[in-house]
């Protein structure tokens, strides 16, 4: 019982009258290609808008492309498992239940068989909206409560420098880092490099290929040309081995890969592979021998992989790094106690710790600002790839939007997650809508 010391009734919510989902679209800024190709100029974003008797909606977005490329949840799918299941069985389960709190929802949406991330943690973060918009306070407040009285019930507690963090995270925000995507030449990386230095940003996440030639001679341009960045690779699991004699998966060429990379001072290598099989023993033999981190993205799918991440630096009594995503780890208390978990074990094991940082889909403005207030918590965590929404998109449904200043990206302000809907915007940009009246 890890709530026992909180105050349950600040976290039930007030009577629902409706659900309503849009799919919508969104135009990327410019490709942005990966190892695995480009996902073309549009994005679908589907809007979720919980309804209150008191007038108060609650809302959250579902960010991800219609069609994902490591898992079954795209738009398209996750737009029939919210009309066909989830919110159906929402309706029935709050129609037939009193004072229901946000971990009730949370549970039952996690009780559901074969239960979609992006779906859960999106339905989910309405909730929390609803009740930050129905208490008159910030989100982050309510996380903050919900991940001290965690380490209080492991017997753990808050680091000392708790009160300073959070101040200065909700004063500055976060440290900023841009992704960028593959270009066929490297002088286009330029430009996009000085107008992050610009604007305070020092470090810069590539997007890299399984072709060694590309990487060396990508990462031999970039720190001659800018040798002040901080540099980290992303391989979009695009290094996944193939099954070689006797069924065993082979890591040497990969391995190689990443060892021709090593004389670059690079901070952390993202998600080099994922896999059905022994996906941790891959990362396992790919760390074994390397200095530079490797740090889980894609591969984080809930607090299972994040105390295996754990172990795993407990073992090689190494630091590692992780990328946590609000929508692929199952939604924010999911996250809240991942911070925890990472919080508990990093003050056992120092020098083995894991480090969280925010992940960012890309994001509509209102994911991207729950992210902000989740890392609130008081944890250790370093850039987060969450940047200016226009360097992604043209437009959004959303009536604010981040921006970096200072090479930090802040906290857009007010009560819940503080993010509001153009709602005319809304309705020129939606494909379609769904909206369900059967709460009572």
């Amino acid at each position: 019982m890890m709530f026992h010391q909180l105050d349950l009734g600040k976290y039930t919510l007030p009577p629902i009258t409706k659900i309503s989902i849009h799919m919508t679209h969104v135009r990327f800024r410019e490709d942005f290609t990966i190892s695995g190709g480009s996902p073309g100029g549009a994005f679908q974003p589907i809007l979720i808008r919980v309804h209150g008797e008191d007038g108060i909606t609650g809302v959250a977005s579902l960010d991800n492309f219609p069609g994902s490329t490591y898992d079954a949840h795209g738009t398209s799918i996750s737009w029939v498992h919210l009309v066909e299941e989830y919110v159906p069985k929402l309706a029935s389960y709050i129609n037939g239940a009193r004072d229901v709190t946000v971990f009730d929802i949370h549970e039952m949406l996690h009780g559901t068989r074969g239960a979609n991330p992006f779906v859960t943690s999106s339905l989910e973060m309405a909730f929390w909206d609803l009740l930050g918009r129905h208490a008159r306070k910030p989100c982050h407040e309510l996380f903050r409560e919900v991940f001290s009285a965690i380490i209080a019930s492991h017997g753990g507690n808050m680091p000392a420098s708790s009160e300073e963090m959070v101040e200065k995270r909700l004063r500055s925000g976060l440290p900023s880092k841009i992704s960028i995507g593959i270009k066929d030449r490297y002088y286009k990386y330029d430009s996009i490099i000085l107008n992050g230095v610009q604007k305070g940003i020092n470090t810069f996440k590539l997007k890299i290929t399984p072709e060694s030639r590309y990487n060396t001679g990508l990462l031999e341009y970039i720190t001659s040309s800018f040798p002040d960045i901080k540099i980290d690779t992303d391989a979009n699991a695009s290094f996944t081995p193939q099954v070689g004699l006797m069924g065993k998966l082979d890591v040497e060429d990969m391995k190689k890969i990443y060892v021709h990379m090593e004389s670059f001072n690079i901070r952390m290598h993202e998600q080099p592979s994922i896999s059905d099989g022994p996906h941790w023993q891959i990362l396992e033999e790919l760390q074994d021998g390397l200095t530079t981190p490797m740090c889980p993205d894609e591969s984080i799918h809930g607090l299972h992989d994040v105390q295996q991440l754990c172990k795993m630096a407990r073992e090689t009594g190494k630091m590692h790094y992780m990328n946590l995503k609000i929508h692929r780890t199952g939604g924010i208390l999911n996250c809240i106690k991942a911070l925890a978990i990472t919080c508990l074990h990093g003050a056992l094991n120092l020098e083995a710790r894991v480090i969280p940082w925010g992940g960012y889909m890309p994001d509509q403005p209102i994911s991207t600002n729950a992210l902000l207030h989740l890392f609130t918590c008081p944890v250790e965590t370093c850039e987060t790839d969450a940047t200016d929404h226009d360097y992604w998109f043209t437009d959004t449904f959303c009536n604010e939007r981040h921006e970096v200043t200072g090479g930090h990206v802040k906290i857009i302000k007010g009560d819940g997650l503080g993010v509001s809907i153009k709602l005319d915007k809304l309705h020129r940009i939606q494909l379609k809508r769904k909206v369900f009246k059967d709460f009572s």
